[in-house]
């Protein structure tokens, strides 16, 4: 599985709005990706959240870098989701992707 595949897993599950789904898909795959460059570069962590189109849940990922983002080599990056309704229930999902490649771990 790519990285890619992953989160669109993510938004086609939060996401009820067949209509906009993979416009959905696109702005939560660049908005996450954006996070992660942007944040990786001065710290290790972060967090994002996709919100639900008509749906009522929300995920919240969590994400972790093996060491700070320097594009010298490969770094691992672990993503840890949490998919939340209103009615509190919880579907946790969690992956390892290398970031140079997208490719699962």
């Amino acid at each position: 599985m790519k990285l890619h595949d992953w989160i669109y897993e993510i938004v086609s599950e939060v996401c009820y709005d067949r209509d906009y789904l993979y416009a959905c898909y696109i702005r939560h795959f660049t908005g996450l990706t954006n996070n992660i460059i942007e944040t990786g570069s001065l710290a290790c962590s972060g967090d994002y959240v996709i919100e639900g189109m008509k749906s009522n849940k929300n995920a919240n990922i969590s994400w972790q870098l093996e060491r700070r983002i320097d594009w010298m080599g490969s770094n691992i990056i672990n993503l840890d989701c949490k998919i939340r309704s209103q009615g509190s229930e919880i579907e946790t999902l969690q992956a390892q992707f290398d970031m140079s490649t997208g490719d699962s771990c």
